[in-house]
């Protein structure tokens, strides 16, 4: 009777445990523009993946990445010619800041603040 006891309570024990730890590096963008935009890319992703047409206040999936600079600049494409949100940073003394491991949301907005008219941020979930 003692062990079925220990067994139940260690059960629940790790029932009730959760894993949010996430050992990937998962990216989406998020379009607050008030427009759709016909694709868009990170500007420093190498591999140049294109999230495709994101329609106004829509989101995309997920993209995995092995590594991405700490830098939410987004270039997207408008009826043919090319935006960018987010500024781009001068290169760095020393090497960039990359971002840790988890699910981000890149969100695009108008911002006219910038001399493009558009911003970009890193949204850790």
């Amino acid at each position: 009777m003692r062990r079925l006891l220990i067994i139940t309570i260690s059960l629940l024990l790790f029932a009730g445990c959760k894993k949010d730890q996430v050992n990937s590096l998962n990216v989406r963008i998020e379009n607050f523009m008030g427009f759709s935009v016909d694709s868009a890319f990170l500007v420093y992703d190498e591999s140049g993946y294109n999230y495709g047409e994101i329609a106004a206040g829509n989101t995309t999936g997920y993209h995995l990445y092995e590594s991405l600079i700490d830098d939410p600049a987004v270039y997207f494409y408008k009826n043919g010619d090319q935006f960018l949100a987010g500024p781009i940073l001068a290169p760095p003394l020393s090497a960039p800041t990359h971002l840790a491991n988890g699910n981000y949301t890149v969100k695009i907005f108008p911002d006219s603040s910038l001399l493009g008219g558009y911003n970009a941020e890193f949204i850790k979930e």
